[in-house]
C-alpha cells in the first residue's frame, strides 16, 4: 500500500467539511438530554441525519453510513479498514463467547466490521478460516486454545483484543501515513491506561497485565507493569496522558476523559486542508457522536435526570 499525497485528499476534505456541520454539537446533546422521552429525543437525531424510528438500528446505521462515505470518497480506502478490525474482534468475541457458553449471543453482532456478521458467524462455527487474514486466524485458534486450556472466556477476550491492536499497527504502518500510525497508537495507550487502572483494582499481577495490555502503543508495557505498587500517576508523569491518572479512583470518569483526552487530540484536522488527516478526526467524531447518543438515549430510558445524563457526556468534537 503506497502512500498517498495529501493534496489527493481535497475533494475528500471538502466533502468531510460539508458534513461536519451536522454533527451533534453540546447544545443538541443537552436539549435530547433535556427531552420528555426517548421519542422526543430520537427526534432531534433524526435532526442531523440519522434514519429510521428504532433508537439502536438508527445508530448502528448512522455508523455503517459513515464508514461507506469515507470509504467512497477516499484515495485510500484501506486506512479505515484499521477502524473497523475492531469490530470484527467484537463478532469473534461474541461468537465464541456463545459457543463457549452455549447461548445465543447474535444480538451483539454488528455489521460495522470488514466482513459481514452473517459471514463471521459462519467461518467462526465451521472453522472456515482461510476468508480471514492470517492474523486473525492465529488469533482465534490461540483464543480457542486458551479458553480448553483455562475454561476463563476473559482471557480469551483479553488475546482477541490484543490481536486487534497487533493487527491495526500492522495496517496503520502499511498506509505509510504518520498520522494513522499515530492515531492507532494513541488508541492503543488509552486502552492501556484503562486496563491498568481496571487490573490493578482486580488485584491481578504483572503476567495478567503483561497478557492484558495491547501492543502498539508508545507507552512501553514493561514500564507500565514495572511496579505492580505504583500509582497511575507515577507512570504516566511526564508522558501526554498524565491529567488522567488524576481519575485512577474513578473508573468511570476514568473512561470519560480518556475519550474526551482522543476527541481533543484529532481536533487539529479541523486546521488541515489536504491529507488524510480530517476524514480520520471525522471518523472518530463520529463514533464518539454515535456514543453520545447512545448514553443519553439509554439515561433517557431508564428515566435518568437529565443532570445526570449530562455529566455522564462526553466532549463533542464541534
Amino acid at each position: 500500500m503506497g502512500k498517498i499525497k495529501d493534496t489527493e485528499y481535497a475533494y475528500s476534505v471538502a466533502k468531510v467539511r460539508a458534513v461536519e456541520t451536522r454533527l451533534l454539537d453540546r447544545v443538541k446533546l443537552q436539549r435530547m438530554a433535556e427531552a420528555a422521552d426517548v421519542e422526543e429525543a430520537v427526534k432531534i437525531l433524526k435532526e442531523s441525519g440519522y434514519e429510521g424510528d428504532d433508537p439502536e438500528v438508527m445508530l448502528s446505521r448512522e455508523l455503517e453510513k459513515t464508514y461507506a462515505f469515507l470509504r467512497d470518497i477516499s484515495p485510500s480506502k484501506e486506512a479505515f479498514d484499521i477502524f473497523l478490525v475492531k469490530n470484527d474482534y467484537h463478532n469473534i468475541k461474541v461468537l465464541l463467547k456463545a459457543e463457549f457458553l452455549g447461548k445465543d449471543f447474535d444480538f451483539l453482532l454488528t455489521e460495522s466490521g470488514r466482513y459481514p456478521a452473517r459471514l463471521m458467524k459462519n467461518v467462526i462455527e465451521n472453522r472456515s478460516m482461510k476468508q480471514l487474514p492470517q492474523m486473525m486466524q492465529e488469533a482465534v485458534e490461540q483464543a480457542v486454545a486458551l479458553f480448553e486450556k483455562t475454561g476463563d472466556p476473559q482471557l480469551c477476550d483479553l488475546e482477541l483484543d490484543r490481536a486487534a491492536y497487533r493487527e491495526m499497527q500492522e495496517m496503520a504502518q502499511e498506509t505509510g501515513s504518520a498520522y494513522v500510525q499515530d492515531i492507532v497508537a494513541t488508541m492503543a495507550d488509552l486502552i492501556n491506561i484503562r486496563i491498568l487502572a481496571r487490573v490493578r483494582r482486580m488485584g491481578k499481577g504483572v503476567d495478567f497485565l503483561l497478557r492484558a495490555l495491547a501492543d502498539g502503543g508508545k507507552l512501553k508495557k514493561t514500564e507500565l507493569v514495572r511496579d505492580a505498587q505504583a500509582k497511575l500517576s507515577e507512570l504516566l508523569k511526564g508522558t501526554p496522558y498524565e491529567s488522567l491518572a488524576e481519575h485512577e479512583s474513578d473508573i468511570a470518569e476514568l473512561e470519560k476523559q480518556a475519550d474526551n483526552f482522543l476527541i481533543g487530540y484529532i481536533k487539529k484536522a479541523k486546521y488541515i486542508t489536504f491529507g488524510i488527516e480530517p476524514l480520520v478526526a471525522y471518523l472518530i467524531a463520529k463514533e464518539n457522536e454515535i456514543k453520545l447518543a447512545r448514553i443519553v438515549l439509554t439515561g433517557k430510558k431508564n428515566n435518568l435526570p437529565a443532570d445526570v445524563i449530562k455529566e455522564r457526556l462526553r466532549e463533542s468534537y464541534v
